[in-house]
């Protein structure tokens, strides 16, 4: 698929959401249901004009729906994160050899140490 079809399907889709958001928004009104602080500020913008207040109202409800579904989003992909962070601390990844011995650690950094110091005596006068 090339990437003008994808930018196409991702605008005929938001389209589509579009228009089930405004039917969404024209049946609350039509059944009396109005948040009152969008309406508050549609009739402020609209400086008082019913009409444009309608509008205005409309398209605030639409953009309140879509940041409403964002948040929601947001909200599900941080509880999934966390939800994947808590299996993580709860069964941390098992190692598949031990873990170097301590003795052995320093056994090896002494013996590297004298040996150098050997190298050292040897070549030095």
């Amino acid at each position: 698929m090339k990437i003008f079809d994808k930018f196409s399907v991702s605008a005929a889709a938001s389209r589509l959401n579009d228009e089930t958001l405004y039917a969404f928004v024209s049946e609350e009104i039509e059944k009396g249901i109005k948040r009152d602080g969008l309406w508050i500020k549609a009739v402020a913008d609209a400086k008082g004009n019913e009409s444009i207040a309608k509008a205005n109202y409309i398209k605030l409800r639409v953009q309140s729906l879509k940041d409403e579904a964002s948040l929601a989003k947001a909200r599900e992909a941080q509880s999934q994160k966390s939800q994947s962070d808590k299996k993580f601390y709860d069964n941390p990844p098992r190692y598949e050899t031990e873990p170097p011995d301590f003795w052995k650690i320093v056994t090896s950094i002494l013996f590297s140490i004298f040996f150098m110091a050997f190298l050292i005596a040897l070549f030095l006068p």
